[in-house]
């Protein structure tokens, strides 16, 4: 059964699908006919240029979405989501600094596989002081960041958001979505022309390193014109990798129902001239189906046509089975390491049907609690699974190490594999 399930998910990597869409944005840049890309959660940038060389690029993977690159806040025992606590744009994380980004992103590009970089660019810390990875400190009760810099003004107001509490209280309103905070982070107001131009400068410079694209993280919480004014002043790829004047891939999260609930976010529509976009409502289906839940049943799945439940087109399409945002033991909405054949499976049928461009994730095992003190006394400890992060005895993330049948050693989970 388990060889069975494997040629199929190794047949699914290497079907023929093809991403080429009518805005500047959804083309990935695969090589060859390569068709999948694979989310290497929380590993260093060396590591994940091993990766490349050794199995990602032998089979056939098309590319890998990496942690973010800019400097995050830095805690005592890190938990994963604290790697969105921008502090500034130099490339200096507990993944590693910008050298090692070059590094892995050549070696994988050698290898045949993209790189895309998981990118904020709608929110810093929450309100406290402190200093980031590289040293560089922060003042979050005043809304300041001296290394990009950014000041109070640079922010949206409490006065802005129409909720009282000055977070989003109703993640059904797009307004309080765009302007409001989620649950107490400063929220940068990337509508003024200055706080673009350094978001524009800092994605330049991963583009100039030679990425393929970047994920947008919480796209939900910026007003597509916004975006769309930060994309257009962004740099063709590398020619280095790349065809002349290609445009960067660019994918958007506009929904985190773990945080806001189903039936929050906006329509799909609003971003797809934007890039791709991942497609929650496929995600759901096909996890309902193979759970059970309610009246979903797999053989009910062979009835999908394409955009028609999903709204969003194949080309800007992203389908994903598992993530970050779904790592809870026995979490009714999702699938993960602890459920392995019902992965397996789901998974298996997310590569084979023609539909968007699939995203594997690979984890490491979670350790929910316990948490640091300082994350229980945010706002965010009630709203997010606050996982401590794998984090190795130089204070950068833990080595991956192999055992010797190929597959991961803990803390790693290594789906991918």
């Amino acid at each position: 059964m388990k060889v069975h399930l494997l040629i199929i998910v190794l047949v699914s990597i290497n079907s023929v699908k093809t991403f080429n869409g009518n805005n500047d944005f959804d083309n990935p840049h695969f090589k060859d006919d390569r068709t999948t890309l694979v989310e290497l959660w929380e590993w260093r940038f060396d590591e994940v240029g091993k990766e490349c060389e050794r199995f990602l690029g032998p089979n056939k993977y098309g590319g890998v979405l990496v942690s973010p690159a800019w400097e995050h806040e830095q805690i005592d025992d890190p938990v994963v989501n604290n790697k969105y606590g921008l502090v500034s744009y130099r490339i200096m994380t507990r993944y590693g600094n910008e050298a090692q980004l070059a590094n892995m992103i050549k070696r994988c590009n050698s290898a045949g596989v993209r790189v895309y970089v998981d990118c904020n660019v709608g929110s810093t810390t929450f309100p406290y002081d402190g200093k980031g990875f590289g040293g560089t400190p922060f003042y979050g009760t005043n809304k300041s960041y001296p290394g990009v810099p950014y000041t109070y003004d640079n922010f949206n107001s409490a006065q802005r958001c129409s909720a009282i509490s000055g977070d989003i209280e109703d993640p059904r309103d797009l307004y309080q979505l765009r302007d409001c905070q989620l649950t107490g982070i400063n929220d940068l107001d990337n509508g003024q022309k200055y706080v673009q131009d350094k978001i524009v400068e800092a994605i330049n410079k991963l583009i100039n390193l030679g990425v393929a694209g970047i994920r947008i993280d919480a796209s939900y919480m910026s007003w597509p014109k916004n975006l769309a004014a930060i994309l257009e002043r962004l740099n063709t790829l590398n020619t280095k990798f790349f065809k002349p004047n290609s445009k960067p891939y660019v994918f958007h999260s506009i929904k985190y129902e773990s945080t806001l609930g189903r039936s929050s976010g906006p329509s799909p529509s609003e971003y797809v001239h934007l890039g791709s976009v991942v497609a929650t409502d496929a995600r759901r289906k096909i996890v309902d189906s193979f759970r059970k839940r309610d009246y979903d049943r797999i053989k009910n799945l062979d009835s999908l046509r394409d955009d028609a439940w999903t709204q969003i087109p194949s080309k800007s399409a992203v389908t994903l089975i598992d993530s970050a945002a779904y790592q809870d033991k026995d979490i009714p909405d999702g699938i993960n390491f602890r459920l392995p054949y019902t992965l397996i499976r789901a998974t298996s049928f997310m590569l084979a049907w023609p539909y968007g461009l699939p995203l594997v994730m690979s984890n490491f095992n979670y350790t929910i609690e316990p948490v640091p003190a300082f994350w229980k006394e945010s706002p965010q400890a009630r709203k997010w699974p606050a996982a401590r992060a794998p984090i190795g005895h130089d204070g950068y993330s833990a080595d991956v190490k192999l055992r010797p049948d190929s597959s991961c050693s803990e803390p790693w989970i290594c789906e991918h594999r």
